[in-house]
């Protein structure tokens, strides 16, 4: 087999050559999936001649992995031109990605420190805005004992709140997907990973409100962009207390969100932060809580119990239920399949 070495070497003249962060590169081929019949699409830029070096050379590797000539096709490609290199940079990078793990330990190692990477990269950037308003890192909330949880007092898009967060620490959520990924996926682990990052970023930045209010774009129900809106959270979940207010626009008075924080909830939403799992991809994994379903006057508040217990119980764990839950379904749903395959 090539040694990594090499490997590195031919990877490193290429990154070199246009301009391409090792990042950039694993993000690429995480999107592509790395499979023969993914990335022969991108071959069509190259002239017959190329095109059929570069298939022959991925049918090569497919069954034969040991005998890829990847230096040689690392050199043909950092000798392409300029025009032809997005397709080029697609195709050297799924194979810098795939290369590595063709034994079992190099692949669980290098599948967490591409989640590990991802998420490091997209999901922290969001969690800046509330950083930076910190009050209070060491706050001890009640049902939360033993885990970290931090008061916020933040501004957002003309709007400012306060909310508790759990403090999720930056390899947990790496590994929960990485577990996830392997089991539901078939093997597309990668591109898995790359979707459920995604996801993530767009449904609630990696952040978990144990309690409080939480301001979102306006356009995450259709509104514009610029339009600050408050949601009331518990546990991770939005929910609807006895003070109403949810989805209000205007900046609520200090005392209304003093008391939205501890009001009484009278209704359960659907949706389990950080991935935005429902109750039914709950049951779809073997969970067994009778939690109602996602159904307007169905929705059981024991959903709340559900989702802080599976976060404490998978503190010390590579695996969390409300991931899980939301993994298989994407799975189910062909969301790791290339065009739907």
């Amino acid at each position: 087999m090539i040694s990594a070495a090499s490997n590195c070497v031919v990877a490193a003249t290429f990154r070199v050559r246009f301009k391409l962060s090792i990042f950039e590169c694993q993000r690429l081929g995480g999107l592509y999936e790395c499979e023969p019949d993914a990335i022969i699409g991108h071959l069509v830029p190259f002239n017959v001649t190329l095109m059929m070096g570069y298939v022959d050379a991925l049918c090569e590797y497919t069954f034969h992995p040991e005998k890829l000539p990847l230096g040689y096709l690392g050199q043909k490609i950092v000798r392409l031109p300029i025009k032809t290199s997005i397709s080029a940079i697609t195709i050297f990078c799924c194979l810098e990605i795939l290369f590595p793990f063709n034994n079992g330990k190099a692949a669980a190692e290098n599948e967490l420190d591409y989640a590990k990477n991802l998420f490091d990269h997209e999901i922290k950037q969001e969690e800046m805005y509330l950083r930076k308003y910190c009050f209070n890192t060491d706050y001890d909330y009640q049902m939360y004992k033993g885990l970290p949880t931090s008061e916020y007092i933040y501004r957002n898009i003309k709007l400012y709140g306060r909310v508790f967060l759990l403090n999720i620490p930056n390899e947990k959520m790496p590994k929960w997907t990485t577990s996830a990924c392997k089991r539901y996926s078939e093997n597309r682990i990668r591109s898995c990973i790359t979707q459920v990052v995604k996801h993530i970023k767009m449904q609630s930045g990696g952040q978990f409100p144990v309690s409080g209010v939480f301001i979102k774009s306006a356009f995450v129900v259709g509104g514009p962009k610029n339009t600050g809106m408050y949601f009331v959270f518990r546990d991770g979940v939005t929910v609807t207390t006895n003070l109403g207010k949810n989805r209000t626009k205007r900046q609520l008075t200090d005392r209304e969100i003093e008391a939205l924080t501890t009001a009484k909830v009278v209704d359960v939403e659907k949706y389990a932060q950080v991935v935005g799992a429902t109750r039914e991809d709950y049951y779809a994994v073997g969970g067994t809580v009778d939690v109602g379903s996602s159904a307007p006057g169905a929705r059981k508040h024991n959903w709340l119990e559900v989702v802080r217990k599976a976060y404490v119980d998978a503190w010390d764990s590579d695996t969390n239920i409300i991931f899980d839950a939301w993994i298989s379904k994407a799975a189910r749903e062909k969301l790791f399949y290339t065009n739907g395959h």
